[in-house]
């Protein structure tokens, strides 16, 4: 009797047991075992299923002073030496689908947010090749991120990405101030060259001070948590890059392309 003790235990089934059931035949009643040979093997207690396929997950935790992003990376390329059987394939799951669903969010909302950009300069400037000399100083800012990054030992991470985004709204304001101040020389009667020349020397001031006030703003941040020094390093970075850029490089653009009759 197994009364008093473990319930889940007298409803286990255990090999002897199917052993010893019986089959009916015009004979009598023989044991399964009399016909049959019977053996234990390793198996699975459930079999995962993810979008209709089978699935089998192998999860591991990070060492520190290494990131996800290094690991996979490193994963990946020994992947790459291997065979895979027909039929099957390796897909990255957990905190490695989580940063690259981030990412995708983060860089449609960084398109979304340049066309948005630019249509507001074409509603401006009511034209279409300013805002295009504007929207060509973000690349120059990433220009400056990129190796700024890597000289600080920092990945480009989920918050890097943040800064980025923060700052294309930052570093096209330099360049508005600047190609407005030559659209109004030009309306005072400037030719083209000389509205250039005086809007760089009049907007230097101005444009350096508020780059130098950001990254001054930015400093703390960048010595503060590690998880939010990247948006401070990639505004950093990027705004002392671009600095230097946009003032060369927006007027070499406004002069070559602009616009040779001002309304």
């Amino acid at each position: 009797s197994n009364i008093g003790g473990d319930i889940e235990n007298t409803n286990k089934t255990t090999l002897d047991m199917i052993n010893s059931l019986t089959i009916e035949t015009a004979k009598g009643d023989i044991p399964l075992s009399t016909f049959t040979n019977s053996y234990l093997h390793g198996g699975v207690n459930t079999i995962q299923h993810q979008d209709g396929k089978r699935i089998v997950n192998v999860s591991a935790d990070v060492q520190n002073g290494y990131t996800v992003s290094e690991i996979v990376s490193q994963f990946k390329d020994k992947i790459k030496e291997k065979t895979l059987p027909s039929g099957y394939e390796v897909a990255y799951g957990g905190e490695q689908e989580d940063m690259e669903k981030s990412f995708g969010d983060m860089y449609r909302a960084f398109i979304l947010g340049v066309i948005a950009i630019f249509a507001l300069l074409v509603f401006e400037f009511n034209s279409y090749r300013q805002p295009i000399f504007l929207l060509m100083t973000i690349p120059l800012a990433i220009i400056g991120i990129l190796p700024g990054l890597t000289i600080a030992g920092q990945a480009l991470s989920f918050p890097a990405i943040i800064g980025i985004i923060a700052l294309g709204g930052v570093v096209v304001n330099h360049a508005i101030i600047l190609i407005d101040r030559i659209h109004l020389n030009r309306k005072n009667g400037m030719v083209k060259e000389e509205a250039i020349v005086e809007a760089g020397k009049s907007r230097l001031k101005p444009i350096f001070l508020t780059t130098i006030i950001t990254i001054l703003g930015s400093v703390p941040l960048a010595f503060s948590s590690p998880v939010w020094a990247p948006i401070a390093l990639a505004m950093i970075f990027g705004l002392s890059f671009s600095f230097v850029l946009t003032l060369g490089f927006v007027p070499v653009l406004y002069k070559k392309f602009g616009e040779d009759v001002i309304d």
